[in-house]
Order: C-alpha cells, then sequence, then structure tokens
C-alpha cells in the first residue's frame, strides 16, 4: 500500500515541476529492495538473542514513526525525505 502511495506522491511532487523523473520510480524500488537484502539476516539474530516481545514492541513503535514520515514528506513536498522514510520503513520490515 505505501508503494502506491509513494509512487503517487511521486508523480505528484515532479508533476509540480512539469515533468515526472522515471529515475526517481526506479530510485524508489531499490531502496525498497535493499534493506531486506542486507538486514533479514541481522533481524533473526535479533529473534534469537532478546526477548522476541520486547523486539516486536520496538519496531512497532518505530513503524508508526516512520508513518509520521511519510505524512511530513508528502507535505513537505520532498522526494528525498520520501527515500529516507521508504529505507527505514523497510528496514523495519526486514528486522521484523
Amino acid at each position: 500500500m505505501t508503494y502506491i502511495a509513494s509512487l503517487s506522491a511521486i508523480e505528484h511532487i515532479h508533476s509540480s515541476n512539469g515533468h515526472v523523473s522515471r529515475t526517481s520510480i526506479s530510485f524508489l524500488a531499490i531502496l525498497r529492495l535493499l534493506p531486506s537484502a542486507l538486514f533479514a539476516s541481522i533481524g533473526g539474530v535479533l529473534a534469537d538473542s532478546y526477548d522476541r516481545r520486547q523486539i516486536m514492541f520496538v519496531l512497532d513503535c518505530t513503524g508508526a514513526l516512520v508513518a509520521w514520515l511519510y505524512i511530513l514528506s508528502y507535505y513537505l513536498g520532498s522526494i528525498y525525505a520520501l527515500y529516507v522514510a521508504t529505507l527505514l520503513q523497510m528496514t523495519v520490515a526486514a528486522l521484523y
């Protein structure tokens, strides 16, 4: 769901400039895939080393804060803030 919203936000931000950059959309796709490759194994180590309830609580709270970053990036009209929010969201998802 956030991927579709992110694509829509990128097109909305770029439409104010008069063009839509396909490079921005490609970069968004890369940012969505990269954390899974880098952090999925770390999530397994965390789950085995610490209490799962505490890890889930921290990751859920972090995910809620990341959701606010999406809203903030849309109102600021910043694609870079959208990239940061996407990277953080997918990192939390990979650690989960």
